[in-house]
């Protein structure tokens, strides 16, 4: 199945989030000043699709990201230490691999990028609900603009 930004924002059917949450979504870069700028405390930035997945694709520090509290980060499957042990995903569709980083390197070529972008959404609003939903957003906005200026197809 082939899936595009839009296609994505539509099969989330996003709210606006949770207000009490810091949403943020956008390049790594501008979401790690925000954070330091504005001394917002207790969130780290999360990669869609994970850094050791897309780090070949250039500096990770430019690529789409979203703002997610340190224990909601956590509880994703690409979280650090959790993306290199056996993998079994949330998505009954998705295999069972040894690891989530083996996963997404098999997914991770142009044709299937959004499919892996829609997994890991899928994943954080599997664990943290609609809180997020603002930051999703604001992410899928960046990926767009990110996909238009390095002139990446859209499927």
């Amino acid at each position: 199945m082939r899936f595009s930004v839009q296609s994505i924002r539509r099969d989330l059917d996003l709210t606006t989030g949770d207000s009490a949450v810091y949403q943020s979504g956008g390049s790594y870069g501008k979401i790690r000043r925000e954070l330091a700028t504005r001394r917002i405390i207790g969130y780290e930035v999360h990669h869609i699709p994970s850094k050791a997945v897309v780090k070949r694709w250039g500096s990770t520090y430019s690529l789409p990201a979203i703002a997610l509290l340190k224990e909601d980060h956590a509880k994703t499957d690409s979280f650090r230490y959790k993306s290199r042990i056996k993998h079994e995903s949330f998505l009954p569709d998705v295999a069972v691999s040894s690891s989530y980083i083996d996963q997404a390197k098999e997914r991770i070529g142009v044709a299937q990028l959004f499919e892996l972008i829609r997994i890991e959404l899928l994943n954080i609003r599997d664990q943290c609900g609609h809180k997020y939903d603002g930051a999703i957003s604001q992410y899928l906005d960046a990926l767009e603009a990110y996909i238009l200026k390095h002139d990446y197809p859209q499927l």
